[in-house]
């Protein structure tokens, strides 16, 4: 009976120790990527306070361990790294801005139904247009407002914001969609004043 005690007391134990040694190796896991993404991002961005603010890591083979997750720069941004726990070091490190499906849905949801197809094909043009003459910048659609412009064209007006790195700035758009076809007849954006 002792002895028995004695095998499951060990047992337990060599679990607990497992345990242990498992968080930290996740740990050390966290603190590589984290260390990894804010050089990447400095390289890219320029010198900058990263603040994570999730981490969560996943096995992908044998030695090699994943960590995703989100941060916090001058926007929120997603993350993946897969860590080599044999040596410490990180292997990959891929971050992107958040997606934001859910304001694009909201103005979505909240515009007319007759006037939906205009109104993503206008910012879909907007997009496109600033994306053209700025580069690879950030654009989020903050607010849309539609009306009708006699049988044939709908209006669609709002502002956006685009940003890259800690630059960002609030611009209004305009567009004149044509109702049957969804072609942008006019489209343009302007800085705030």
């Amino acid at each position: 009976m002792r002895v028995a005690v004695m095998a499951l007391a060990n047992a337990v134990c060599l679990l607990l120790l497992g345990s242990i040694w498992a968080l930290a190796q996740s740990g050390a896991s966290v603190q590589l990527c984290q260390d990894a993404l804010g050089d990447r991002l400095s390289l890219e961005r320029g010198r900058a306070n990263l603040t994570l603010e999730s981490a969560d890591t996943y096995p992908i083979s044998r030695g090699v361990e994943g960590v995703r997750g989100k941060a916090l720069l001058s926007q929120r941004v997603e993350f993946n790294c897969r860590v080599d726990t044999n040596t410490g070091r990180v292997i990959e490190v891929t971050s992107a801005p958040e997606a934001k499906p859910a304001t694009s849905n909201l103005l979505l949801s909240a515009t007319p139904a007759e006037h939906r197809e205009a109104l993503k094909a206008c910012q879909e043009y907007v997009r496109n247009k600033i994306k053209t003459e700025h580069g690879d910048v950030n654009v989020n659609f903050e607010t849309a407002e539609t009306s009708p412009i006699g049988t044939e064209i709908v209006g669609v007006k709002g502002r956006v914001r685009k940003s890259m790195g800690g630059d960002s700035a609030t611009l209004h758009y305009l567009c004149r969609v044509e109702k049957a076809t969804g072609v942008v007849k006019r489209g343009e954006y302007a800085r705030e004043p």
